[in-house]
């Protein structure tokens, strides 16, 4: 019998295929490395970024589901802020179509695709991170990823971020945080606030 193939991007519940092209949920973040057409050499830290960012977020709020609106909410409110206009470029949030198996930017039309498994606040600092940075799964990428995740979610999240990048040995460039929303987006939230 085959080994599962997983074939998403990370997220706690992911898309494989298993023998007979039969789709099915697996738990567990993998690295879209590993799908066809993938160029293993063109981002040799995206695995242990993906590690690191399991690591700091399982369990946690962080990893809750959101729905495609809140997703836009909490997008608008990052994407509006002094430090975007530094740091980012304009973005729009789509649907991932029905067999969309991963979430993704596009940096050639600025736009980002969720799937519905991956609206998550954790998906979309991680989405917002690569529309602020241009180094893959790089020390810029984390950066900004922490200053996102801190912006979003608070500093808790944001330092248990950057403690897991750093025991994974991946250097995190260092952003100013000036500019992003205070308090945390999610921290204003009806649904995860006091």
């Amino acid at each position: 019998m085959r080994a599962v193939r997983r074939l998403s991007r990370p997220t706690r519940t992911t898309w494989a295929w298993r023998p007979g092209n039969e789709p099915t949920w697996v738990a567990g973040r993998t690295s879209p490395m590993r799908r066809e057409g993938c160029d293993a050499v063109r981002d040799l830290e995206r695995q242990r970024t993906y590690d690191a960012e399991t690591r700091a977020f399982e369990g946690t709020l962080v990893e809750a589901p959101l729905t495609f609106a809140e997703v836009l909410e909490l997008s608008e409110t990052v994407t509006a802020t002094p430090w975007w206009r530094r740091h980012g470029v304009p973005v729009t949030f789509v649907r991932g179509k029905g067999t969309a198996i991963h979430s993704h930017f596009d940096r050639a039309n600025g736009r980002i695709t969720l799937t519905e498994v991956q609206q998550t606040p954790a998906t979309v600092a991680h989405e917002l991170a690569h529309a602020a940075s241009d180094d893959g799964h790089g020390p810029r990428f984390r950066g900004a990823h922490c200053e996102l995740v801190h912006g979003l979610c608070g500093a808790g999240p944001a330092r248990s971020l950057r403690a897991e990048y750093m025991a994974e040995g991946l250097d995190v460039a260092d952003l100013e945080h000036d500019g992003l929303p205070d308090p945390p987006v999610l921290a204003r939230h009806p649904r995860f606030g006091p």
